[in-house]
């Protein structure tokens, strides 16, 4: 018996569960209570309650939905795990008030933080437009037209569990600037931040900072001495000193396709130095990203090369043949 009010129960067969103590896999049937009560997809309905069936037979599960149901003269709604929940298809339910909690952090034009939180209240039809649309309130009071750049979590109550939400505000690459590879290049080099900067007179202390801190993947926070040497608050020597060596100790993130390419080069083993990037904390994500970057590897041969050398089946030998196939074909020779 479940104690809230229905609306429907839901089965959503063709799932899957590994049990470790059976050492397989198992069929797995969700049964869902649809709750009659604002919810984050509809301002009518909620999922509630959710139970999992191993192994049902189509007849065990319908039969288990059949009793949730019936105490409250319920429909039974299955949805295979491809199809649209029984939620999905309902018509939209009416425009509701929310109250949705919102934190920011925010960096002005000018390159000084600043903290924000408050509440929105807002008119929505499920908990999910009214979280973005307090999200494009906020962000547009705080940081629109180009005023900011603003970082926002939100956090929206419904029931027995919080829904948050991060979001930042897109930022444009400075009109005029080079690009990334272009300031990576001179950090290799050995040339300092103001060094790099001082050629591009007409940024502001924002785009300065955020242009070192996309270049070479550091937070703004980390980054906030470019913004005050730009206001003038901070004299270059001291910008450099602190930023010079988080760039340099950074390389792994922002360089890891030029190191790998040196590595190529100098004709070294690519799976061991892979793999010691791994294990220096580079996901594959980064990995593929690194791949492209240093070689041109389309998507797909990142991620074979990743699988193979990952492999404990694959030889060292079988490896290096097959990367140095992939390279040669959209990088070139050595």
């Amino acid at each position: 018996m479940i104690d809230l009010p229905l609306a429907a129960v839901q089965l959503r067969p063709g799932h899957s569960h590994y049990d470790k103590a059976l050492g397989r896999w198992q069929e797995t049937t969700w049964l869902e209570c649809i709750v009659a009560e604002p919810g984050w997809h509809h301002s009518r309905y909620r999922r509630g309650p959710t139970e999992r069936l191993y192994d049902p037979t189509p007849e065990e599960a319908l039969a288990r939905a059949t009793r949730l149901a019936a105490p409250q003269g319920v429909p039974v709604y299955t949805a295979p795990s491809n199809a649209q929940t029984w939620i999905a298809i309902q018509p939209a339910g009416p425009a509701i008030e929310w109250l949705v909690g919102w934190t920011a952090a925010r960096w002005c034009a000018d390159g000084v933080h600043t903290e924000h939180a408050g509440t929105e209240q807002v008119t929505a039809t499920s908990g999910d437009d009214a979280t973005q649309e307090a999200i494009d309130r906020v962000a547009e009071r705080l940081g629109g037209g180009g005023r900011g750049l603003v970082k926002l979590k939100t956090a929206l109550p419904l029931n027995d569990r919080v829904h948050q939400r991060w979001h930042t505000t897109p930022m444009d690459w400075p009109a005029g600037a080079p690009p990334e590879d272009w300031f990576r290049r001179r950090a290799r080099g050995g040339e300092r931040p103001s060094e790099m900067l001082r050629g591009l007179p007409d940024l502001t202390p924002l785009q300065a900072m955020w242009i070192v801190s996309a270049s070479f993947k550091l937070s703004l926070d980390a980054v906030a001495p470019v913004g005050a040497w730009r206001r003038q608050a901070l004299p270059a020597t001291q910008m450099d000193a602190m930023l010079q060596g988080q760039i340099q100790a950074n390389e792994l993130r922002w360089g890891l396709g030029w190191l790998l390419r040196g590595v190529w080069y100098r004709e070294e083993p690519m799976r061991q130095a892979m793999l010691s990037y791994k294990e220096r904390g580079v996901g594959p994500i980064e990995m593929i990203q690194a791949l492209r970057a240093g070689f041109g590897l389309p998507l797909r041969y990142g991620k074979e090369l990743i699988d193979l050398c990952c492999s404990s089946s694959t030889t060292d030998s079988t490896f290096e043949a097959r990367f140095g196939a992939c390279a040669r074909e959209h990088a070139g020779d050595r």
